[in-house]
């Protein structure tokens, strides 16, 4: 990189190519420089994959942590005076991802190399306090944040304490543990067995029976019910702790 950042005037710009995911980036010799094979210095690999990276990663720059660049090869190009063209992963950009480089000389394909890295993502998220039960109601005091690597849970982790509250755990937790939006569920509010105001509305007619819940339901969902009277089953919308409504 440094012979030939000395021996020329480099440009980066922006080349469309048809039928691509993402727009490559090409740095261009503009003037011309010294004649003979070009080495790639390990700072100039890491340059290429970390520029690439943080301007097509859909995280924030900040967040990201790039470790692990490397080609598995050393890189003899057969002059100084090159453009390289970067392909788009076939991934998202989380833990190993690949990058595939082209590289010409006087626009004449000379070598495809693959760029190896790994990306890590940091974000405050929403961490368990202490130990916790199937099935506990979470309050705001049992929950914290904190900045964790999410890169294997990407964008399943809760960010905001509010989501989290009010609701209960699928399963025990441990301290200090991420929580994730499949960890919690809404509180049922009908328990199976429960005696139920089963209600179906129209523009014109309320109709109300009396039931029992033959399932238990969060406000908003959709649960099992039986007609007290005529003992036939249907699937109604829980409305409140003792109120379902069937939909016509």
């Amino acid at each position: 990189m440094e012979k030939l950042a000395r021996n020329s005037t480099l440009a980066v710009f922006f080349l469309m190519v048809m039928g691509m995911a993402a727009v490559p980036w090409v740095l261009a010799d503009i003037k011309g420089g010294e004649q003979g094979s070009y080495t790639l210095t390990q700072e100039f690999i890491e340059s290429i994959y970390k520029d690439f990276v943080y301007a097509h990663m859909p995280w924030s720059r900040e967040d990201a942590v790039i470790s692990r660049v490397h080609t598995g090869e050393v890189i003899v190009l057969p002059d100084s005076r090159f453009t390289f063209e970067v392909m788009p992963p076939n991934s998202s950009y989380l833990g190993d991802t690949t990058l595939r480089v082209v590289f010409r000389v006087n626009g004449r394909e000379v070598r495809k190399v693959r760029i190896f890295g790994h990306i890590d993502i940091y974000r405050e998220v929403v961490c368990m306090t202490h130990s916790m039960r199937r099935h506990e109601v979470i309050q705001e005091d049992d929950l914290s944040m904190a900045r964790r690597n999410i890169s294997r849970i990407s964008n399943a982790a809760i960010s905001d304490i509010r989501e989290a509250v009010g609701k209960r755990l699928v399963s025990s937790v441990r301290a200090g543990e991420i929580i994730k939006r499949d960890m919690v569920e809404l509180t049922p509010i009908i328990k199976k067995g429960d005696r139920v105001a089963i209600i179906a509305d129209t523009e014109t007619l309320l109709i109300r029976a009396r039931g029992e819940a033959m399932e238990g339901g969060a406000e908003g969902e959709m649960i099992r019910v039986r007609n007290s009277k005529s003992k036939k089953e249907v699937y109604a919308r829980v409305i409140d702790a003792s109120t379902v409504q069937v939909e016509l």
